[in-house]
């Protein structure tokens, strides 16, 4: 200790609560020689004492005594004087009782500095002395959660944090059975279970002792052949695993683990994009996301589990199913047409060929580059986002090309991926989950751009007289532009743009027949994008329709 501590300390010890009372030294000058030394006079040297105090959890309500050391001069241990510092902090949390001992009043965890002196006295001389200060964690150790119930095949591994303590806190745990291990990770506990059952755990954190329960089924959905996007798992994993399928298709999903006499309660988010029947079976209906839930009880208690469904056009179906039956093939520039072989741009035509589509409409069985299918994307009105897009607007089978590289081709684009759904882009060696906008990019839909089932019919708006236009609509649109052919120039021109699947026609003259079209358009970082012009309807209005 450095002299200037241990002279502060001295001056200090008259005006400090003393709990073991010592005659006090006060013509006695302090100085750090290392030795203690006697002379004929028997003027003494203050010898400095290392007090080696560590810091320690006191458990809420329970106290500790602060051991010092012994100390001897001339063969006889002195007599200790233990002098208290403390702030007003540390009295509101600690007591020091009658004995000399520190108590935790405190009934929430707290972390406290305690400062301490120990003199040590021969007679009213004082001989040596030690000044320190450390560490009291004070702690009340619970686990509000008790009892558990844990789907094995979803939750691998449950977390269960323990309030009230800190790291250095004393954790131990005892599991009933070798199925279940329980182990402590810092502040918390880390159960991992291998097989359903009832078990149990006993765990005493810094002596208070809990008793925990676990009930531990294994729930899940058995993988369907249409599943994609769940990050390379050979197997159904929860929140990660999606069907994909063509609007129109049906498939069977199979949930396993529910006790035998329960009935599965099976249920959709939206019955516009997929509906499900009692057994399990699933229908598209129309493109976008929808939620299939699973319902009943499994080990005694009732529980859900979830499939999370995708759904296409026909053609962007079929080639997603290819690229994730292919992805993790080689990836190779030069062999990039081989069997077996393959680089981004060449693994997506590939993919998108083997579903009957060609992108560039290449005659000669050889995929162009990344850049050259997404100006053929732009110039044939399949391109439908740039710049920044949310993925959320993106189907299963759209084709994300990545821009801004100085490389010379067509916006910059230097690479290409294929979009599976759920996040998930993929390409030849590697599946990556992103995030909820992708930047530098252009998106393309290269099937199901065109709208269809556009209806026109004379009818009655406001007692007026128009044509009435409908059609399905399209995922991710910004709007719909609504086309109709001018008789002088005979080219389409625009007549509105809509964001309802309807346009009335109101500038119509009896006798005359009316051709018209409708694109959908997509608007994103200050760019338009028009897809394909849907088939033409024609509609005659006559004085016999009025």
């Amino acid at each position: 200790m450095k002299n200037g501590i241990i002279k502060m300390a001295l001056g200090a010890v008259m005006a400090c609560f003393l709990l073991t009372g010592a005659p006090q030294d006060k013509a006695m000058a302090a100085t750090n020689t290392g030795s203690t030394t006697t002379s004929t006079t028997e003027t003494v040297v203050v010898e400095n004492v290392d007090l080696n105090l560590k810091d320690f959890v006191l458990l809420t309500g329970k106290e500790k005594a602060v051991t010092f050391p012994e100390y001897k001069y001339q063969g006889v241990n002195l007599k200790k004087q233990v002098v208290w510092h403390l702030s007003s902090d540390a009295k509101k949390k600690f007591e020091i009782t009658s004995k000399g001992k520190l108590k935790a009043k405190c009934k929430s965890k707290a972390k406290v500095k305690m400062d301490v002196i120990c003199n040590y006295y021969k007679d009213d001389k004082l001989i040596a002395s030690g000044a320190q200060s450390f560490n009291v964690y004070i702690t009340n150790p619970q686990i509000k959660k008790k009892d558990y119930d844990i789907n094995r095949h979803e939750d691998t591994q449950l977390t269960i944090p323990i309030d009230g303590i800190y790291s250095n806190s004393s954790v131990s745990c005892k599991s009933s059975s070798k199925n279940m291990t329980i182990k402590r990770k810092d502040t918390s506990l880390i159960v991992t279970t291998t097989k359903a059952g009832k078990y149990t755990a006993d765990v005493t954190v810094d002596s208070v002792k809990m008793k925990l329960t676990f009930n531990v089924i294994d729930l899940y959905f058995k993988r369907n052949d249409n599943t994609v996007a769940d990050e390379s798992s050979s197997k159904w994993v929860k929140d990660r695993s999606m069907i994909c399928l063509a609007v129109g298709d049906s498939t069977t999903i199979e949930a396993n683990g529910f006790d035998m006499d329960t009935k599965v309660n099976w249920s959709t988010s939206d019955k516009s994009i997929v509906t499900v029947n009692d057994e399990g079976k699933i229908t598209a209906k129309g493109l976008g996301y929808a939620q299939i839930t699973a319902a009943g009880t499994a080990g005694g208690q009732e529980h859900s589990i979830t499939y999370k469904i995708g759904i296409t056009n026909k053609t962007a179906n079929g080639a997603v199913k290819y690229g994730y039956k292919h992805w993790q093939s080689t990836y190779s520039q030069p062999k990039r047409m081989q069997k077996g072989y393959y680089d981004c741009s060449s693994f997506v035509w590939r993919a998108y060929m083997d579903a009957g589509f060609n992108i560039g409409n290449v005659k000669d069985n050889y995929a162009p580059v990344a850049a050259s299918e997404a100006k053929w994307c732009v110039d044939n009105d399949y391109m439908i986002y740039s710049g920044t897009v949310e993925i959320s607007k993106l189907l299963p089978g759209d084709i994300i090309f990545w821009t801004g590289a100085n490389n010379g081709r067509y916006k910059g684009i230097y690479h290409v991926d294929l979009y599976i759904g759920n996040d998930t882009k993929l390409t030849v060696p590697k599946e990556r989950i992103m995030g909820d906008t992708i930047t530098k990019c252009m998106v393309a839909r290269v099937s199901g751009a065109k709208i269809d089932g556009v209806k026109g019919t004379v009818a009655k708006k406001d007692d007026k007289d128009g044509v009435k236009l409908t059609w399905k609509g399209k995922y991710g649109v910004s709007g719909y532009n609504v086309m109709r052919l001018d008789a002088k120039t005979g080219k389409y021109k625009s007549i509105g743009k809509v964001t309802k699947k309807e346009f009335w026609d109101m500038d119509i003259k009896k006798g005359e027949t009316y051709s018209y079209k409708v694109c959908a358009y997509y608007k994103g970082d200050g760019n338009t994008y028009y897809g394909r012009d849907s088939e033409i309807v024609k509609v005659k209005y006559s004085a016999s329709e009025k």
